[in-house]
């Protein structure tokens, strides 16, 4: 679990696969109305307001965003802010990119045109080619979509395939997508 400050009023909160299953939830499961999911943020707060040290009270306005990555998922925090006027509602977000590469060379262009673009890789060998799934911070999705699109066969539901491609492949690499273009 990592925990870090993006502002005074927000910060986030990085969770593994592992801290998931310690804490008893999943992605999909994640939702305000049911009760493991309120457990699972008071518990989230509780270590935030420790490690930040600051005054966050779980009963106050906040905005909470959750969005899926390769191996767990972050859950963003904005206090004093709330989409809903009645209920506190979770707004989770799946920006995974996944793509497919009939040939290492375009991969390798890809990843040279990637440039600065820090977001987490898994490289998987799949079906005679190269699948490619990114965990993009938001503001690098839509750049890392458009140079997809010119170097591969980018795919519309990029979680389904992401899971398949899990399922299905063989792992040659995770971890930092400028690793890829070296």
């Amino acid at each position: 679990m990592k925990i870090e400050s993006l502002n005074e009023n927000s910060f986030y909160i990085l969770l593994s696969d592992e801290d998931m299953k310690q804490l008893g939830i999943s992605f999909e499961e994640l939702d305000y109305s049911n009760i493991e999911t309120r457990r699972v943020i008071w518990t989230l707060l509780e270590e935030a307001r420790n490690t930040l040290k600051r005054d966050i009270d779980p009963r106050s306005k906040m905005l909470i965003e959750v969005f899926k990555s390769i191996s767990g998922c972050k859950i963003e925090f904005t206090l004093g802010k709330s989409e809903s006027t009645g209920r506190l509602k979770v707004k989770k977000e799946n920006p995974l990119l996944a793509a497919f590469f009939t040939n290492i060379d375009r991969l390798f262009s890809f990843a040279s045109k990637s440039g600065s673009a820090a977001c987490e890789a898994e490289l998987y060998s799949y079906r005679n080619g190269y699948a490619l799934v990114l965990s993009p911070s938001l503001d690098e999705r839509s750049r890392l979509k458009l140079l997809l699109g010119e170097f591969s066969v980018l795919l519309p539901d990029s979680f389904l395939f992401a899971q398949s491609v899990r399922e299905h492949g063989t792992l040659i690499f995770r971890g930092n997508l400028q690793k890829l273009s070296v």
